[in-house]
Protein backbone atom coordinates (compact mmCIF):
# COMPACT_ATOMS: atom_id res chain seq x y z
CA UNK A 1 0.00 0.00 0.00
CA UNK A 2 1.32 3.32 -0.96
CA UNK A 3 0.57 5.98 1.64
CA UNK A 4 0.23 9.70 0.28
CA UNK A 5 2.26 12.44 2.24
CA UNK A 6 0.14 15.89 3.04
CA UNK A 7 3.19 17.32 2.26
CA UNK A 8 2.98 16.51 -1.91
CA UNK A 9 -0.98 17.67 -2.06
CA UNK A 10 -0.90 20.71 -4.90
CA UNK A 11 0.45 23.46 -4.62
CA UNK A 12 -2.77 25.69 -4.49
CA UNK A 13 -4.33 24.20 -1.69
CA UNK A 14 -2.56 24.12 2.01
CA UNK A 15 -3.28 21.03 4.36
CA UNK A 16 -5.26 20.90 7.37
CA UNK A 17 -5.73 17.88 8.80
CA UNK A 18 -6.95 14.41 7.68
CA UNK A 19 -10.04 13.51 7.55
CA UNK A 20 -9.98 9.50 6.95
CA UNK A 21 -8.38 7.00 5.80
CA UNK A 22 -9.13 3.98 3.12
CA UNK A 23 -7.06 0.61 1.39
CA UNK A 24 -5.44 2.89 -1.14
CA UNK A 25 -6.77 6.50 -0.26
CA UNK A 26 -6.41 8.98 2.11
CA UNK A 27 -8.93 12.16 2.56
CA UNK A 28 -7.28 15.66 3.98
CA UNK A 29 -9.49 18.39 4.91
CA UNK A 30 -7.48 21.35 2.78
CA UNK A 31 -7.65 25.59 2.46
CA UNK A 32 -7.79 26.71 -0.99
CA UNK A 33 -5.28 29.70 -0.41
CA UNK A 34 -6.37 31.97 -2.68
CA UNK A 35 -10.54 31.82 -1.77
CA UNK A 36 -9.87 30.69 1.37
CA UNK A 37 -12.34 27.83 1.15
CA UNK A 38 -12.08 24.66 2.99
CA UNK A 39 -12.37 21.57 0.88
CA UNK A 40 -12.56 17.82 0.92
CA UNK A 41 -9.35 16.05 -1.25
CA UNK A 42 -9.62 12.55 -1.43
CA UNK A 43 -5.95 11.25 -3.31
CA UNK A 44 -4.99 8.19 -4.41
CA UNK A 45 -2.23 6.74 -6.68
CA UNK A 46 -2.77 6.81 -10.45
CA UNK A 47 -2.76 2.94 -10.52
CA UNK A 48 -4.88 2.24 -7.13
CA UNK A 49 -7.38 -0.16 -7.32
CA UNK A 50 -9.94 2.11 -6.66
CA UNK A 51 -9.03 4.94 -9.56
CA UNK A 52 -11.03 3.14 -11.62
CA UNK A 53 -13.82 2.93 -9.57
CA UNK A 54 -13.58 6.86 -8.46
CA UNK A 55 -13.62 8.04 -12.01
CA UNK A 56 -16.88 6.24 -12.49
CA UNK A 57 -18.30 8.15 -9.31
CA UNK A 58 -16.70 11.25 -10.75
CA UNK A 59 -18.22 10.88 -13.73
CA UNK A 60 -21.96 10.66 -12.34
CA UNK A 61 -21.70 13.44 -9.56
CA UNK A 62 -20.25 16.07 -11.54
CA UNK A 63 -23.70 16.46 -13.71
CA UNK A 64 -25.77 16.62 -10.10
CA UNK A 65 -27.24 19.53 -9.25
CA UNK A 66 -28.88 19.20 -5.82
CA UNK A 67 -28.57 20.96 -2.06
CA UNK A 68 -28.20 17.20 -0.64
CA UNK A 69 -25.15 16.01 -3.12
CA UNK A 70 -21.87 17.54 -2.40
CA UNK A 71 -19.98 19.08 -5.37
CA UNK A 72 -16.78 18.04 -6.97
CA UNK A 73 -14.72 21.73 -7.30
CA UNK A 74 -11.63 20.06 -9.60
CA UNK A 75 -9.74 17.12 -10.16
CA UNK A 76 -5.94 17.42 -10.78
CA UNK A 77 -4.05 14.40 -12.11
CA UNK A 78 -0.06 13.81 -12.27
CA UNK A 79 1.42 10.92 -10.82
CA UNK A 80 -1.80 10.92 -8.48
CA UNK A 81 -5.34 11.89 -8.86
CA UNK A 82 -6.55 14.78 -6.03
CA UNK A 83 -10.15 15.08 -6.29
CA UNK A 84 -11.84 18.20 -4.58
CA UNK A 85 -14.92 18.26 -3.25
CA UNK A 86 -17.10 20.41 -1.42
CA UNK A 87 -16.56 20.17 2.90
CA UNK A 88 -19.13 18.19 4.48
CA UNK A 89 -19.06 18.84 8.42
CA UNK A 90 -21.50 17.70 10.90
CA UNK A 91 -22.19 14.91 12.30
CA UNK A 92 -23.31 11.64 10.53
CA UNK A 93 -26.71 10.13 10.86
CA UNK A 94 -25.17 7.04 12.93
CA UNK A 95 -24.06 9.96 15.60
CA UNK A 96 -27.22 11.56 15.91
CA UNK A 97 -29.08 8.25 16.09
CA UNK A 98 -26.99 7.77 19.38
CA UNK A 99 -29.87 9.41 21.02
CA UNK A 100 -33.46 9.72 20.56
CA UNK A 101 -34.58 12.32 17.74
CA UNK A 102 -37.84 14.06 17.21
CA UNK A 103 -41.00 13.50 14.82
CA UNK A 104 -39.48 16.97 13.49
CA UNK A 105 -36.10 16.13 13.05
CA UNK A 106 -37.47 12.65 11.31
CA UNK A 107 -39.20 14.10 9.14
CA UNK A 108 -36.77 16.82 8.17
CA UNK A 109 -34.15 13.93 7.96
CA UNK A 110 -36.72 11.36 6.05
CA UNK A 111 -37.82 14.33 3.42
CA UNK A 112 -34.08 15.83 2.22
CA UNK A 113 -33.12 12.12 1.58
CA UNK A 114 -36.78 11.52 -0.79
CA UNK A 115 -35.57 14.53 -2.35
CA UNK A 116 -32.08 13.16 -2.97
CA UNK A 117 -33.16 9.85 -4.12
CA UNK A 118 -36.10 11.15 -6.39
CA UNK A 119 -33.73 13.44 -7.86
CA UNK A 120 -31.35 10.56 -8.72
CA UNK A 121 -34.10 8.30 -9.82
CA UNK A 122 -35.34 11.21 -12.22
CA UNK A 123 -31.89 11.82 -14.13
CA UNK A 124 -32.36 13.28 -17.48
CA UNK A 125 -30.78 10.51 -19.21
CA UNK A 126 -31.23 7.18 -16.74
CA UNK A 127 -32.34 6.89 -13.84
CA UNK A 128 -29.48 6.31 -11.45
CA UNK A 129 -29.17 3.84 -8.49
CA UNK A 130 -27.29 4.92 -4.94
CA UNK A 131 -27.64 1.27 -3.68
CA UNK A 132 -25.33 2.31 -1.11
CA UNK A 133 -27.64 3.21 2.11
CA UNK A 134 -26.41 3.13 5.54
CA UNK A 135 -26.41 6.25 8.18
CA UNK A 136 -22.69 7.33 7.99
CA UNK A 137 -23.64 7.88 4.40
CA UNK A 138 -25.79 10.36 5.31
CA UNK A 139 -24.56 13.52 7.00
CA UNK A 140 -26.69 16.58 8.69
CA UNK A 141 -25.26 19.99 8.42
CA UNK A 142 -27.20 22.60 9.95
CA UNK A 143 -30.77 22.12 8.62
CA UNK A 144 -29.14 20.79 5.52
CA UNK A 145 -29.54 16.71 4.69
CA UNK A 146 -26.41 15.48 2.80
CA UNK A 147 -25.77 12.15 0.82
CA UNK A 148 -22.21 11.03 0.59
CA UNK A 149 -19.79 8.26 -0.82
CA UNK A 150 -21.06 7.75 -4.59
CA UNK A 151 -18.90 4.72 -5.38
CA UNK A 152 -21.18 2.36 -5.76
CA UNK A 153 -24.16 4.68 -7.71
CA UNK A 154 -24.79 3.75 -11.12
CA UNK A 155 -26.71 4.07 -13.77
CA UNK A 156 -30.24 2.00 -14.79
CA UNK A 157 -30.49 0.66 -18.16
CA UNK A 158 -33.60 -0.55 -19.36
CA UNK A 159 -34.96 -0.31 -15.50
CA UNK A 160 -32.54 -3.09 -14.16
CA UNK A 161 -28.60 -3.39 -13.85
CA UNK A 162 -27.25 -6.71 -13.29
CA UNK A 163 -23.89 -8.11 -11.29
CA UNK A 164 -23.60 -5.96 -8.33
CA UNK A 165 -23.19 -6.41 -4.76
CA UNK A 166 -24.27 -5.05 -2.10
CA UNK A 167 -23.00 -2.40 0.54
CA UNK A 168 -24.48 -2.97 3.94
CA UNK A 169 -26.42 -6.07 4.19
CA UNK A 170 -29.03 -4.47 6.57
CA UNK A 171 -30.09 -1.70 3.98
CA UNK A 172 -29.93 -3.81 0.65
CA UNK A 173 -33.19 -5.34 -1.03
CA UNK A 174 -33.23 -9.22 -1.19
CA UNK A 175 -32.83 -8.71 -4.76
CA UNK A 176 -29.69 -7.49 -4.23
CA UNK A 177 -28.72 -9.81 -1.86
CA UNK A 178 -29.56 -12.91 -3.21
CA UNK A 179 -29.48 -12.44 -6.98
CA UNK A 180 -26.90 -9.90 -7.79
CA UNK A 181 -29.26 -7.43 -9.42
CA UNK A 182 -30.78 -3.39 -8.97
CA UNK A 183 -33.74 -1.56 -9.98
CA UNK A 184 -35.48 1.54 -8.57
CA UNK A 185 -37.53 -0.61 -6.04
CA UNK A 186 -34.07 -1.47 -4.78
CA UNK A 187 -33.38 1.65 -3.78
CA UNK A 188 -36.90 2.43 -2.32
CA UNK A 189 -36.16 -0.91 -0.19
CA UNK A 190 -33.19 0.80 0.81
CA UNK A 191 -34.45 4.31 1.67
CA UNK A 192 -37.92 2.31 3.73
CA UNK A 193 -35.11 0.57 5.76
CA UNK A 194 -32.95 4.12 6.79
CA UNK A 195 -36.65 5.61 7.81
CA UNK A 196 -37.20 2.15 9.94
CA UNK A 197 -33.73 2.93 11.61
CA UNK A 198 -34.62 6.12 12.29
CA UNK A 199 -38.47 5.39 13.62
CA UNK A 200 -37.06 3.13 16.24
CA UNK A 201 -35.41 6.42 17.55
CA UNK A 202 -37.87 8.91 17.51
CA UNK A 203 -39.93 9.60 19.79
CA UNK A 204 -43.54 11.00 19.95
CA UNK A 205 -44.43 13.87 22.00
CA UNK A 206 -48.04 13.91 22.02
CA UNK A 207 -51.34 11.69 21.19
CA UNK A 208 -51.37 13.50 17.45
CA UNK A 209 -47.44 12.58 16.62
CA UNK A 210 -48.52 9.24 17.97
CA UNK A 211 -50.79 9.30 15.34
CA UNK A 212 -48.34 10.56 12.29
CA UNK A 213 -45.87 8.31 12.96
CA UNK A 214 -48.47 5.16 12.97
CA UNK A 215 -49.15 6.62 9.80
CA UNK A 216 -45.60 6.71 7.86
CA UNK A 217 -44.67 3.05 9.52
CA UNK A 218 -47.36 1.86 7.02
CA UNK A 219 -45.61 3.66 4.63
CA UNK A 220 -42.76 2.47 5.24
CA UNK A 221 -43.89 -1.19 5.10
CA UNK A 222 -45.06 -0.78 1.65
CA UNK A 223 -41.42 0.27 0.61
CA UNK A 224 -39.81 -2.74 2.81
CA UNK A 225 -42.05 -5.60 1.10
CA UNK A 226 -39.43 -8.13 0.28
CA UNK A 227 -41.74 -9.63 -2.50
CA UNK A 228 -40.90 -6.57 -5.23
CA UNK A 229 -44.45 -6.55 -7.03
CA UNK A 230 -46.22 -5.64 -3.66
CA UNK A 231 -43.29 -3.03 -2.79
CA UNK A 232 -43.55 0.81 -3.77
CA UNK A 233 -43.26 1.09 -7.86
CA UNK A 234 -40.91 3.90 -7.23
CA UNK A 235 -40.02 7.31 -5.13
CA UNK A 236 -43.21 9.22 -6.42
CA UNK A 237 -45.58 6.11 -5.90
CA UNK A 238 -44.05 6.51 -2.09
CA UNK A 239 -44.15 10.34 -1.92
CA UNK A 240 -47.77 9.88 -2.85
CA UNK A 241 -48.22 7.48 0.22
CA UNK A 242 -46.77 9.78 2.30
CA UNK A 243 -49.29 13.32 1.24
CA UNK A 244 -52.14 11.10 1.83
CA UNK A 245 -51.53 10.08 5.18
CA UNK A 246 -49.98 13.87 6.05
CA UNK A 247 -53.53 15.06 4.73
CA UNK A 248 -55.31 12.65 6.54
CA UNK A 249 -52.33 14.05 10.01
CA UNK A 250 -53.98 17.75 8.88
CA UNK A 251 -57.38 16.61 9.17
CA UNK A 252 -56.62 15.34 12.91
CA UNK A 253 -55.20 18.53 13.97
CA UNK A 254 -58.02 20.46 12.49
CA UNK A 255 -60.57 18.75 14.42
CA UNK A 256 -58.29 19.41 17.45
CA UNK A 257 -58.35 23.09 16.31
CA UNK A 258 -62.01 23.08 15.45
CA UNK A 259 -62.87 21.34 19.02
CA UNK A 260 -61.25 23.50 21.55
CA UNK A 261 -64.44 24.04 22.46
CA UNK A 262 -68.01 22.69 21.26
CA UNK A 263 -70.48 20.99 22.53
CA UNK A 264 -72.45 17.62 21.50
CA UNK A 265 -75.56 16.74 22.41
CA UNK A 266 -76.40 12.82 23.66
CA UNK A 267 -80.15 12.15 23.19
CA UNK A 268 -82.36 9.18 23.20
CA UNK A 269 -85.64 8.53 21.10
CA UNK A 270 -86.74 6.21 23.69
CA UNK A 271 -86.02 5.58 27.42
CA UNK A 272 -83.62 2.44 28.22
CA UNK A 273 -81.96 2.62 25.14
CA UNK A 274 -78.41 3.59 26.30
CA UNK A 275 -78.04 7.47 26.21
CA UNK A 276 -76.48 7.69 29.76
CA UNK A 277 -73.98 4.74 28.27
CA UNK A 278 -73.40 6.12 24.86
CA UNK A 279 -72.26 9.97 26.60
CA UNK A 280 -70.07 8.42 29.12
CA UNK A 281 -68.35 6.36 26.83
CA UNK A 282 -67.69 9.08 24.01
CA UNK A 283 -66.35 11.35 26.69
CA UNK A 284 -64.02 8.43 27.80
CA UNK A 285 -63.18 7.81 24.13
CA UNK A 286 -63.06 11.57 23.62
CA UNK A 287 -59.88 11.38 25.88
CA UNK A 288 -58.35 8.82 25.40
CA UNK A 289 -58.08 10.30 21.72
CA UNK A 290 -56.12 13.22 22.93
CA UNK A 291 -59.48 15.43 23.46
CA UNK A 292 -60.24 17.24 26.21
CA UNK A 293 -63.77 15.57 26.55
CA UNK A 294 -66.40 16.45 29.64
CA UNK A 295 -69.20 14.85 30.54
CA UNK A 296 -72.08 17.23 31.43
CA UNK A 297 -74.89 15.43 33.31
CA UNK A 298 -78.70 17.18 31.75
CA UNK A 299 -81.09 14.74 33.41
CA UNK A 300 -82.54 13.96 36.35
CA UNK A 301 -81.65 10.50 37.46
CA UNK A 302 -78.11 11.51 39.15
CA UNK A 303 -76.45 8.58 37.45
CA UNK A 304 -73.07 10.39 38.04
CA UNK A 305 -73.11 10.61 41.98
CA UNK A 306 -74.59 7.20 41.82
CA UNK A 307 -72.39 5.56 39.71
CA UNK A 308 -69.61 4.94 42.88
CA UNK A 309 -66.75 6.52 40.58
CA UNK A 310 -63.87 7.54 42.85
CA UNK A 311 -62.22 11.19 42.28
CA UNK A 312 -58.29 10.95 41.57
CA UNK A 313 -56.49 12.68 44.38
CA UNK A 314 -53.58 15.13 44.42
CA UNK A 315 -50.00 13.83 45.33
CA UNK A 316 -50.15 15.00 48.76
CA UNK A 317 -53.66 12.99 49.06
CA UNK A 318 -56.11 15.65 49.03
CA UNK A 319 -59.16 15.11 46.57
CA UNK A 320 -59.02 17.66 44.13
CA UNK A 321 -61.32 20.53 45.13
CA UNK A 322 -63.28 20.87 41.43
CA UNK A 323 -67.04 20.61 40.63
CA UNK A 324 -66.09 17.90 37.96
CA UNK A 325 -65.83 14.13 38.99
CA UNK A 326 -62.73 12.55 37.42
CA UNK A 327 -61.81 8.70 36.87
CA UNK A 328 -58.93 7.66 34.95
CA UNK A 329 -59.83 9.78 31.60
CA UNK A 330 -63.43 10.43 32.47
CA UNK A 331 -64.03 13.54 33.42
CA UNK A 332 -67.85 14.09 34.29
CA UNK A 333 -70.01 17.14 35.49
CA UNK A 334 -72.79 16.22 38.10
CA UNK A 335 -76.61 17.81 37.86
CA UNK A 336 -76.20 19.68 40.40
CA UNK A 337 -79.82 21.07 40.43
CA UNK A 338 -81.00 24.66 39.53
CA UNK A 339 -79.85 27.04 42.56
CA UNK A 340 -75.90 25.85 42.01
CA UNK A 341 -73.92 27.01 38.75
CA UNK A 342 -70.81 24.88 38.63
CA UNK A 343 -67.41 26.19 37.02
CA UNK A 344 -66.80 25.11 33.70
CA UNK A 345 -63.08 25.24 32.02
CA UNK A 346 -62.98 27.33 29.41
CA UNK A 347 -62.20 24.48 26.27
CA UNK A 348 -62.79 21.61 25.49
CA UNK A 349 -65.75 19.08 24.16
CA UNK A 350 -68.87 19.04 26.29
CA UNK A 351 -70.77 16.00 25.93
CA UNK A 352 -74.11 16.83 27.41
CA UNK A 353 -76.23 13.81 28.61
CA UNK A 354 -79.97 14.86 27.19
CA UNK A 355 -81.91 12.36 28.26
CA UNK A 356 -85.13 11.47 26.42
CA UNK A 357 -85.97 13.68 22.86
CA UNK A 358 -88.95 16.01 23.33
CA UNK A 359 -91.34 18.14 20.91
CA UNK A 360 -89.02 21.58 21.18
CA UNK A 361 -85.70 19.86 20.93
CA UNK A 362 -83.40 21.84 18.05
CA UNK A 363 -80.16 20.22 16.80
CA UNK A 364 -79.24 23.45 15.40
CA UNK A 365 -78.69 24.71 19.26
CA UNK A 366 -75.76 22.04 19.30
CA UNK A 367 -72.32 21.50 17.29
CA UNK A 368 -72.75 17.91 17.05
CA UNK A 369 -75.92 15.89 18.01
CA UNK A 370 -75.53 12.22 18.65
CA UNK A 371 -79.32 10.62 18.20
CA UNK A 372 -79.49 7.16 20.34
CA UNK A 373 -82.29 4.90 18.26
CA UNK A 374 -84.48 2.68 19.97
CA UNK A 375 -84.06 -0.64 18.32
CA UNK A 376 -86.35 -2.79 19.75
CA UNK A 377 -89.28 -3.92 17.30
CA UNK A 378 -91.96 -2.28 19.07
CA UNK A 379 -90.15 1.11 19.07
CA UNK A 380 -89.23 1.00 15.16
CA UNK A 381 -92.07 2.68 14.12
CA UNK A 382 -91.85 5.81 15.89
CA UNK A 383 -87.71 5.06 15.36
CA UNK A 384 -87.95 5.26 11.58
CA UNK A 385 -90.10 8.81 12.20
CA UNK A 386 -87.32 10.24 14.10
CA UNK A 387 -84.72 9.44 11.40
CA UNK A 388 -86.74 10.87 8.50
CA UNK A 389 -86.94 13.84 10.95
CA UNK A 390 -83.68 14.40 11.93
CA UNK A 391 -82.10 13.07 8.23
CA UNK A 392 -81.55 16.03 6.92
CA UNK A 393 -79.35 17.49 9.67
CA UNK A 394 -75.79 17.98 8.69
CA UNK A 395 -74.62 17.73 12.55
CA UNK A 396 -76.73 14.87 13.45
CA UNK A 397 -74.92 11.36 13.98
CA UNK A 398 -77.20 8.25 14.43
CA UNK A 399 -76.42 5.56 16.98
CA UNK A 400 -77.77 2.32 18.07
CA UNK A 401 -76.76 0.96 21.12
CA UNK A 402 -79.08 -2.06 22.63
CA UNK A 403 -79.35 -4.70 19.89
CA UNK A 404 -77.26 -6.09 17.71
CA UNK A 405 -75.73 -5.25 14.51
CA UNK A 406 -78.16 -7.53 12.29
CA UNK A 407 -80.64 -5.19 13.66
CA UNK A 408 -79.02 -2.13 13.38
CA UNK A 409 -78.45 -3.28 9.82
CA UNK A 410 -82.32 -3.75 9.36
CA UNK A 411 -82.95 -0.17 10.71
CA UNK A 412 -80.58 1.45 8.16
CA UNK A 413 -81.65 -0.27 5.16
CA UNK A 414 -85.25 0.71 5.91
CA UNK A 415 -84.24 4.62 6.88
CA UNK A 416 -81.62 5.03 4.19
CA UNK A 417 -79.29 6.36 6.77
CA UNK A 418 -76.08 5.92 7.77
CA UNK A 419 -76.37 4.27 12.09
CA UNK A 420 -73.55 3.36 13.73
CA UNK A 421 -73.57 0.26 16.64
CA UNK A 422 -72.10 1.02 19.77
CA UNK A 423 -72.03 -2.23 21.42
CA UNK A 424 -73.61 -1.99 24.90
CA UNK A 425 -70.84 -3.61 27.51
CA UNK A 426 -70.58 -4.20 31.02
CA UNK A 427 -67.72 -2.10 31.57
CA UNK A 428 -69.00 1.59 30.42
CA UNK A 429 -65.78 2.42 29.57
CA UNK A 430 -64.45 -0.27 27.35
CA UNK A 431 -63.35 1.49 24.36
CA UNK A 432 -63.28 -1.27 20.77
CA UNK A 433 -61.76 0.20 18.03
CA UNK A 434 -64.90 0.23 16.31
CA UNK A 435 -65.86 3.05 19.18
CA UNK A 436 -62.51 4.83 18.08
CA UNK A 437 -63.44 5.33 14.50
CA UNK A 438 -67.19 6.84 15.73
CA UNK A 439 -65.69 9.07 18.05
CA UNK A 440 -63.58 10.22 14.71
CA UNK A 441 -65.89 10.32 12.45
CA UNK A 442 -67.96 11.93 14.72
CA UNK A 443 -65.58 14.95 15.24
CA UNK A 444 -64.48 15.01 11.83
CA UNK A 445 -67.91 15.78 10.47
CA UNK A 446 -67.73 18.97 11.23
CA UNK A 447 -64.12 19.39 8.97
CA UNK A 448 -66.21 17.66 6.56
CA UNK A 449 -68.71 19.92 6.25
Amino acid sequence: MRIISATIIPSNYEYVRTLGRGTDNITYLVRHKQLGTFLAMKTLSDNSSESSQLYQEMKLVKGFNHPGIPKIIDVIQDENLYVVQEYISGASLGEILSSKISLQQFLSISGQLISIINYLHNSEEEPVLYLDFKPEHVHIWGAQVYLLDYGMATRCNRGRVENIYYGTEEYSAPEVKLFHYGTVQSDVFSLGKMMETMMEHTVAKSYWEKIKIRQIQKVIQGCINENEELRYKNVNEMLTELKKSDRRWQQYLQIKKLHRKSTVAVIGTHHGVGTTHVAAGLTYCCNMSGMDGIYVEQTANQWLRQSGLTEHENEDGRKKISDLIQHGRFVGLPAYGPFYEPSLPKQGIFIRDMGVLWDGFCPDAYDRVVIVLGSRYWEEEETLKYLRRFGKEKNCMFLCSAGDVHRVNQLAKKSDECIYFWGYDKDIFHISREKVRIINRLLRKETDA
